[in-house]
């Protein structure tokens, strides 16, 4: 399956796929970087209410364009979600 890279970074998967997974927009993935290459594995975030995910996004969306913080594991993610979420 071929898929072309967009702007900043965003990558269209088939619908047969979002299908299959039940996929829908703004579900979250973990980013594994392999040998091989990327691994794409959808995750559910079960430890925050919806209220507290929305505070979340409302906090990262105020970050600078270009900023990135990125994380060796999810649990290392989750520990960075929890600071943001006591602020």
């Amino acid at each position: 399956m071929l898929r072309q890279l967009l702007r900043r970074g965003q990558l269209t998967l088939p619908v047969a796929l979002l299908a299959k997974y039940g996929l829908k927009e703004k579900d979250y993935f973990e980013v594994t970087e392999m040998k091989e290459g990327i691994l794409l594995k959808p995750v559910s975030i079960t430890d925050y209410s919806h209220h507290e995910i929305e505070k979340l996004r409302t906090k990262l969306d105020r970050l600078p364009r270009g900023s990135k913080k990125t994380f060796s594991s999810i649990a290392e993610g989750k520990k960075h979600l929890d600071s943001l979420k006591e602020k």
